[in-house]
């Protein structure tokens, strides 16, 4: 018999729950003001910000109530992703006025790559960390000039050239950070590792 995992619930966990119950429920909402307004008519920042404040007050309850741990899976890990992408394309619709950066088709593409991201982090197991952050490198930089050029329409003169490459330079800031930052861990783990004696 099992013995049964003990309760320990941290913000973290709290925050993933919030994500896979916030992400079915803004698509849903985007998608029919997307389809039944007009392809640009998606939820503002601020409706975004107070779902997801109430859902969050719902994900505690469900926590503590429930007593049961958040575990990884494909679909928190795709709510996770979904909520994080469409927040910043939120933020940036925001502060940039007559932009199409946010609307049906961006949300269609951000369902799409959060669904890939989450298998692929979920069940590619390289051992390269090279290749891993090649691979997603490759998806992501797919879906981000689909986003800027065919969606939003920043295809004229150099725009393209230039998203690409804040993108990558972005990408490989954030790839080599997260890189040593796991080599770190990993060196730590290792030195906290008990000497186990070749002979008793």
């Amino acid at each position: 018999m099992k013995n049964k995992e003990e309760f320990k619930p941290t913000l973290l966990s709290i925050l993933v729950l919030t994500c896979a119950i916030y992400s079915p429920f803004s698509f849903l909402i985007n998608f029919i003001c997307g389809v039944a307004i007009t392809a640009n008519t998606m939820l503002h920042l601020w409706a975004s910000l107070l779902i997801f404040a109430v859902i969050f007050i719902v994900a505690l309850i469900i926590a503590f109530t429930k007593k049961v741990n958040n575990k990884k899976s494909v679909l928190n890990l795709f709510g996770c992703a979904y909520a994080a992408i469409s927040f910043v394309l939120n933020l940036f619709v925001m502060f940039v006025e007559g932009t199409r950066v946010w609307s049906l088709y961006s949300l269609l593409l951000v369902c799409a790559y959060s669904a890939i991201f989450a298998l692929l982090y979920a069940y590619l197991k390289l051992k390269s960390f090279l290749l891993t952050t090649l691979v997603y490198y490759a998806v992501s930089i797919i879906s981000f000039l689909i986003l800027t050029a065919a969606i939003a329409g920043y295809s004229d003169g150099n725009q393209i050239m230039l998203a690409f490459g804040i993108f990558s330079a972005f990408y490989a800031l954030i790839s080599i950070s997260c890189f040593c930052v796991k080599r770190s861990f990993a060196q730590i783990e290792n030195e906290e590792k008990a000497y186990k004696p070749m002979f008793d």
